[in-house]
């Protein structure tokens, strides 16, 4: 199946609970591909309130349409017990194919092996496993190219910026981006002055664990978040604290505020000065490769163990100076020359 047939763009919002998308007939797992439909590939969203997550779920679901699928999406919302319970609700459906961003690896392969043995296969979201047969990636957490990418922003601007880093879940994904940054921080020379995580994945929960950080550290020339809504918190921190934020082109000093996902509050947080820079996973784009890495299995009866074992999506990044340009991931047309599913091995 080429990448050229996937034709997808990205409405609304995805439900935050749980959700079908009809678009066909639904099979059993042990039915044979088809190129007229009746496949149901069931989505384990790790959080379907996060606005990257939306997006994902969105790519799928649009992606599906072409093909007459459904999607069966189940939200875990964060915790690792809903996630193994919501997949085993998958296989009892007897799903044709399963994806899944995971949480908890330890919690998950137990599951993940039950789909496998069920003759399910299970295509993984910036996670690896032994039972996982193909993973589609956003760059980010692929390797640490995105947290080199960022590191070197900062000391381009203010070298040996004295930096404050806040992480976020304790998700696998998540945990390697921030470990990719510290690590990069200092190849670059730059000055991690301390790092707090933001378990609650909100700007809510950023925005006291960033006053805290500034409080202690009066000094901070750039923050780093693993995330845009930490970020946002961590810009409304600073305007609370009266600390101007570096704002590209327009304001070229203040604190460099640097978080991720490309998400739509993230964007007007650039336009109005209280983020420098979001990095882009284009959600939009890992959800519509996940069908699309599906369909060369159900579609053009590529054996599933031939399938590419890692599919990655490249970032985008966002700041003042190109701002104007970008357009809400639930809203884009996805060009489908750009969807690749050819892999990197």
């Amino acid at each position: 199946m080429s990448a050229a047939l996937i034709a997808a763009g990205c409405g609304s919002s995805g439900d935050d609970t749980t959700s079908t998308t009809s678009t066909g007939v639904s099979t059993s797992a042990g039915m044979s591909p088809t190129a007229s439909g009746g496949i149901t590939v069931g989505y384990s969203d790790p959080v379907a309130s996060n606005p990257a997550q939306q997006a994902v779920a969105r790519g799928q679901e649009e992606a599906a349409k072409e093909f007459g699928w459904d999607l069966v999406h189940l939200d875990a919302n964060l915790s690792a017990s809903k996630q193994v319970s919501d997949i085993d609700t998958l296989i009892s459906k007897k799903v044709d194919a399963i994806n899944s961003f995971t949480i908890d690896q330890g919690a998950a392969d137990a599951v993940y092996q039950r789909a496998s043995q069920a003759g399910i296969p299970v295509i993984g979201q910036s996670s690896r496993s032994k039972y996982i047969q193909s993973s589609v990636w956003n760059q980010q957490n692929f390797d640490c190219s995105v947290a080199a990418k960022a590191a070197a922003y900062i000391n381009a601007r203010t070298p040996g910026a004295k930096t404050l880093v806040i992480g976020g879940p304790p998700v696998g994904a998540i945990t390697q981006y921030v470990n990719c940054f510290q690590d990069e921080a200092e190849k670059a020379g730059l000055d991690v002055l301390e790092k707090k995580d933001n378990t609650t994945d909100t700007a809510s929960g950023g925005q006291p664990i960033a006053a805290a950080l500034i409080n202690k550290h009066p000094d901070v020339q750039a923050i780093w978040c693993y995330n845009d809504p930490s970020c946002l918190g961590a810009g409304n921190a600073l305007k609370a604290a009266g600390k101007k934020i570096w704002k590209q082109g327009e304001s070229d000093s203040g604190v460099i505020v640097i978080g991720s996902n490309g998400s739509t509050d993230g964007i007007s947080a650039i336009k109005s000065g209280l983020m420098t820079v979001s990095y882009d996973i284009n959600p939009d784009k890992v959800g519509a490769s996940v069908i699309a890495l599906l369909a060369k299995h159900f579609e053009d009866g590529v054996p599933v163990k031939d399938l590419p074992k890692d599919v990655v999506v490249p970032t985008t990044e966002w700041d003042a100076s190109n701002v104007g340009d970008y357009v809400d991931p639930i809203k884009r047309s996805i060009d489908t020359k750009t969807v690749d599913v050819d892999g990197q091995g």
